[in-house]
């Protein structure tokens, strides 16, 4: 099957090369879309362009890790996204499977393989949702004390010993271009067959993850860890594919004859625990877990270094003084260099 359309030439050069496809939703409402009949696709459809409290759809995610039944607050419903291509056989979504929810990145199995490995627990854990972790220093409850600010998405906690906890924080990825109402009113108007997306729409890690979770990490985990407490992110194999490499906590070579006492090494030395979870298949599975520090999670985060100053000074002159494919001087970009002298 033939990738998705190129995008026409709209795209800045420095685009990301995820954005030249047209993405649509893998996961909807919990629901596999290549897998729904097209009067299933139909309904999930036209419940997706309604106000989620309308459209009243169970988030089967939520519901299974807590046992409590959990509506969708999501607007559109959408869990994950791949690649769509169109071939003779028509459109179907194929590819990488990636989190566009947090819900999507947890469930009783991760979240007890993670007790087991950063509190050595098998059994009575609780898990507790959105804990607040920090006082605003401004605001005043009406009992006089003081207002809460942010809250940890998940603590993990011994329910013999409440005071061991370790902070479980979940980041999935931002779409990024046109309103994804285009793409639901593209499945209504099929009457629910696959429909090809109207629009470029793509999964933006740079406008999302490194924005969202890298301050995340050094209010939350820069807290916790001032206490000797972890705290595990959870992301899916996108993210880490978009990371630069992610330096873990070093472990002397005397130990690996020793694999127990390196892994004891690791988990004490760590600040960070990233839990790579995969999507394959609908599922949810843990693939890699790296032990690593505040800095170096930022660091792999952000994924990019300065420019030398050859290289820099080379940006600067290609915008003042630009020039065409032959080497003749043209007009620099009136939207970008602008004269003031």
């Amino acid at each position: 099957m033939p990738d998705a359309q190129e995008i026409p030439d709209v795209l800045p050069d420095d685009a990301p090369a995820v954005a030249a496809f047209k993405w649509g939703p893998s996961e909807w409402f919990g629901l596999q879309v290549n897998s729904l009949s097209n009067e299933e696709r139909l309904a999930v459809a036209q419940d997706a362009l309604k106000p989620h409290k309308e459209a009243d759809r169970e988030c089967p995610h939520l519901t299974a890790l807590t046992n409590a039944p959990y509506g969708c607050s999501k607007a559109g419903g959408v869990c994950t996204v791949q690649r769509y291509a169109a071939d003779a056989a028509g459109v179907k979504a194929t590819g990488q499977a990636v989190a566009i929810c947090p819900a999507r990145l947890v469930s009783r199995d991760v979240l007890r393989s993670i007790a087991k490995t950063v509190l050595g627990l098998d059994e009575g854990v609780m898990l507790v949702k959105e804990v607040p972790y920090s006082l605003n220093m401004t605001k005043v409850k009406k009992s006089g004390e003081p207002s809460w600010a942010g809250r940890i998405d998940w603590l993990l906690v011994d329910g013999n010993n409440p005071k061991r906890f370790a902070a479980v924080e979940t980041q999935a990825v931002y779409m990024s271009g046109k309103s994804q109402d285009g793409t639901f009113k593209a499945f209504v108007d099929a009457g629910g067959e696959m429909a090809m997306p109207p629009d470029y729409r793509h999964p933006d890690y740079k406008s999302s993850v490194p924005k969202r979770l890298a301050p995340q990490l050094e209010s939350k985990a820069r807290h916790l860890s001032s206490t000797s407490r972890k705290t595990v992110v959870i992301v899916d194999e996108f993210v880490l594919s978009n990371m630069s490499e992610l330096a873990e906590v070093g472990v002397p070579v005397a130990y690996a004859a020793d694999p127990a006492r390196a892994q004891r090494h690791k988990l004490e030395g760590c600040q960070v625990i990233f839990v790579i979870v995969s999507l394959e298949n609908g599922g949810l599975t843990i693939k890699k877990t790296l032990y690593t520090t505040i800095d170096a999670a930022r660091a792999a985060l952000d994924a990019v270094a300065p420019m030398s100053q050859a290289e820099f000074e080379e940006v600067v002159d290609s915008l003042v003084q630009p020039k065409d494919a032959k080497g003749k001087p043209k007009t620099p970009r009136p939207d970008k260099v602008f004269r003031l002298s």
